[in-house]
């Protein structure tokens, strides 16, 4: 599912601006969250 979206965007990747790091600290900020709240057992 990411990789795709990466593959897609990965002259965005390799030319990295601030919207490009604002999407990806969105993206790492949500993968984990699922991943804590799934550890702690809530439902999302």
């Amino acid at each position: 599912m990411f990789g795709a979206v990466i593959s897609q965007n990965g002259g965005a990747l390799k030319r990295p601006d601030n919207l490009t790091f604002v999407l990806l600290a969105f993206f790492q900020f949500v993968i984990e969250s699922f991943a804590l709240g799934k550890e702690s057992g809530w439902q999302t």
